[in-house]
């Protein structure tokens, strides 16, 4: 019912009747909070879509996410007014507080840190406006999928479900992606290919998006239960042709090859087989496309490879001239013109550095760069504490394909964007609120 509501209010033609579609969705996300986190989750891919409502615009996923995270806030006040019945105002938000100390871990820490470095960036902002949004849009957004996934009341089911529903959102993308290919011009030509983009402003972005969701399918296919093994192989066919058909370079030297070796490394003989014959399969399919420049260039230092290298000596330069505390959210734009190198004048309006470690220094300081870090030393850490346990099929398939999802992050984040984008800070967040919840029910 949630889910048809939600889209009545992306059909509703005028203001009004999107009112009425966005309260029938409020009601029943508040009558199933969990419902709320599904709907949320599922909506974390498709974060471009918004939804305009007279001037201003909102993303479905903003929406659903703060209609669920106050259904939450709602249920946190009733348990507080119980707790005053007993022990008084000050001693019941005491009792509360002392609980929520002793339930944080290093994870909480690390989005907490992130979170304060992001609102501490703002006082290096030239431009606050765009600060605060990405702030709201990108942070906050994070902060609250973290929050809603780590304390919502999710079992194991509630677990796998979530990676089901991510799962499906990556379906509906791949299958868009690929009708859009097959039977519209909304793709990018360039160098000699067609490439394919979906719902995103680039390829490079969606790739970005399936490149770490397919590792979970594919874990789930080599090491997971048989049902769900073979849902998510059938869920990564369109996943597979759509990553093929981005083009991004990024993807094919560093994202997947990145995670393919995850996991060969994680998940045994048989996953080093497909590993090896997806790279096989990738390299015959290159083979018709040899002769585009797209392919011609590849391993060359001109074109994009030259403006990459120049990009990153500007920002480099930005970096050391703004050592502490960056130059704040989503200001790369308006200060790379005072560093951009002659010759990368072609590209003159890039908005991030295409590289993970400049693009945290530059928009949050050392202490954004710190709390970075630490959240992928404690991820990394944390699962490999949790293949230690005694975990059932669907929850060692599932955390394989984490680790090996954020192995993608950070390869492919070596030359593109990594996190500063709505539905790949989303993604980030979703990723470890998963591993967090999948090591406590392993442990408890």
């Amino acid at each position: 019912l949630a889910a048809g509501a939600l889209v009545l209010l992306a059909l509703a033609p005028n203001v009004g009747l999107s009112l009425l579609a966005l309260g029938a969705v409020a009601v029943l996300v508040l009558a199933r909070l969990e419902t709320g986190l599904m709907l949320a989750v599922f909506l974390v891919p498709l974060a471009p879509l918004l939804k305009r409502f007279g001037p201003i615009r909102f993303s479905y996923l903003e929406m659903v996410t703060l209609l669920t995270v106050a259904g939450y806030l709602g249920r946190e006040a009733w348990a507080l007014s119980e707790l005053r019945v007993e022990h008084g105002l000050v001693g019941a938000l005491r009792q509360r507080i002392a609980q929520a100390w002793r339930g944080m871990d290093a994870f909480d820490a690390g989005f907490a840190l992130l979170l304060a470095a992001s609102v501490l960036s703002l006082a290096a902002s030239e431009w606050l406006r765009v600060s605060l949004r990405e702030l709201r849009v990108v942070a906050l957004q994070a902060v609250f999928l973290y929050w809603l996934v780590t304390r919502g009341r999710l079992d194991r089911e509630g677990v796998l479900r979530l990676a089901d529903v991510l799962v499906l959102s990556a379906v509906f993308i791949g299958l868009q992606g690929l009708f859009q290919y097959a039977s519209t011009e909304r793709v990018v030509v360039a160098e000699g290919v067609r490439r394919v983009r979906g719902i995103y402003g680039s390829p490079n972005n969606l790739a970005l998006v399936l490149g770490r969701l397919f590792p979970v399918m594919l874990a789930m296919v080599l090491r997971g239960p048989r049902g769900r093994g073979w849902a998510y192989g059938l869920a990564a066919i369109p996943t597979a042709v759509c990553l093929f058909l981005s083009f991004s370079r990024g993807a094919w030297l560093f994202g997947v090859p990145a995670s393919l070796l995850v996991l060969g490394l994680l998940a045994g003989r048989r996953a080093r087989i497909v590993a090896v014959g997806l790279a096989v399969a990738g390299l015959l399919g290159l083979l018709p496309l040899a002769g585009t420049r797209r392919l011609s260039t590849l391993f060359s230092l001109q074109g994009t490879s030259l403006l990459r290298l120049k990009l990153w000596e500007a920002a480099w330069e930005m970096a050391w001239d703004h050592p502490l505390l960056g130059v704040g959210l989503d200001n790369f734009l308006y200060q790379y013109p005072r560093y951009i190198r002659p010759e990368a004048l072609s590209e003159p309006d890039l908005s991030h550095p295409h590289n993970v470690v400049l693009d945290f220094w530059l928009r949050l300081g050392v202490p954004g760069l710190l709390a970075f870090v630490w959240l992928q030393w404690s991820f990394f850490r944390r699962g490999a504490r949790v293949l230690r346990q005694r975990l059932d099929p669907g929850f060692l398939a599932l955390t394989i394909g984490l680790l090996a999802g954020m192995a993608n992050m950070l390869a492919h984040g070596l030359v593109d964007a990594s996190f500063f984008v709505v539905e790949l800070a989303g993604l980030f967040a979703l990723m470890v609120a998963l591993l967090r919840r999948i090591g406590q029910l392993a442990e408890s």
